[in-house]
């Protein structure tokens, strides 16, 4: 039975994940474009890039005013040449079927690492670790999905660590490290499994392990870009699917989070509130940097977002009120 509406889905989406995608979506799109538009007519633009080289390498060295524009082209530092040289080379026929090959290589990446887990893995099913299954599909109808997702347990080797992720037109499905599980088999503690559980599949529920996520954020991930828009935007994601684990679970200790900070073992015996005091309100200038850099946010303020039932910050501060 669904017990979380589109409606709910909406609200516990973070408010910036979207507009960051838009954003990564146009900006796709425009380098797209412009690269195309050298392609097909940077002839003009790749002459005059050149002959200003050319010139200014004669007013620098006076001695070169005897030399052929060729020869001085050939005397520049290789670094000085690169974005010309690059320029020249670009072929539209490779512009065009440039994006059909990312496509191509995602599927394959995608593919094997469904492989990995067909091969490597333990499928969970009602037959299959009866009670982990229940568990997951409980969760999936109660997100309203259809069809529930496929799920895996792995050996985890002592990480604690689950994903959901897919195979682009055939299915969607998560992974969970055994060692998430370990307790909650044993009937210890079934709502911190729970809320990872619910957290992956809310990646699934809210699109983020599609191949058209994939391909529009591949270049707001590279260096530099990451930090203003691909990082930001993978650590909004990871914060609207702690809601959902939580909206799920209604695990408002955190026992699901503690568990990523004090592992499996020690996760129910954290003072949640010395916690708070110690790692939340204080804050750390290198918190700050630590969390800049990640894909997921700090555990410290993912826990207080759950607690605070506020959307978490992504880049700059935070926007949690300081208790004394």
């Amino acid at each position: 039975m669904c017990s979380v509406c589109d409606k709910d889905i909406k609200k516990l989406r973070h408010p910036k994940e979207r507009p960051l995608f838009f954003l990564s979506v146009i900006l796709t799109v425009v380098f797209f474009f412009v690269t195309l538009g050298f392609s097909l007519g940077g002839e003009e633009l790749v002459a005059e890039l050149k002959q200003e080289q050319i010139v200014e390498y004669r007013l620098d060295n006076p001695e070169a005013e005897e030399m052929t524009d060729p020869q001085i082209w050939q005397a520049l530092d290789q670094e000085e040449r690169e974005l010309v040289e690059t320029l020249e080379e670009l072929d539209t026929v490779y512009v065009l079927i440039a994006p059909i090959g990312l496509i191509l290589f995602m599927f394959w990446s995608f593919g094997q690492g469904y492989g990995h887990a067909r091969s490597n893995a333990i499928h969970v099913t009602e037959r299959q670790f009866p009670q982990l299954y229940k568990h997951w599909k409980e969760l999936a109808d109660e997100l309203g999905m259809k069809v529930t997702p496929e799920l895996y347990m792995i050996n985890g080797n002592g990480q604690i660590n689950a994903y959901a992720t897919c195979v682009p037109g055939y299915r969607k499905y998560g992974m969970v490290y055994s060692d998430v599980v370990t307790k909650a088999l044993n009937g210890a503690d079934p709502t911190a499994l729970r809320f990872i559980l619910g957290h992956e599949l809310g990646h699934i529920r809210f699109g983020h392990v599609t191949l058209f996520y994939a391909f529009f954020r591949t270049l707001s991930m590279l260096p530099g870009i990451a930090w203003l828009i691909g990082l930001p935007m993978s650590r909004a994601a990871e914060y609207g699917c702690d809601k959902v684990g939580y909206k799920l679970t209604g695990d408002h200790d955190c026992r699901g989070l503690f568990m990523l900070a004090a592992g499996k073992h020690h996760n129910l015996d954290v003072n949640a509130q010395e916690y708070r005091c110690e790692q939340v309100n204080k804050g750390s200038f290198w918190s700050l940097i630590a969390n800049f850099g990640s894909s997921h946010p700090n555990v410290a303020w993912r826990i207080t977002a759950i607690m605070e039932n506020r959307h978490g910050p992504l880049i700059f501060g935070r926007i949690f009120n300081k208790k004394q």
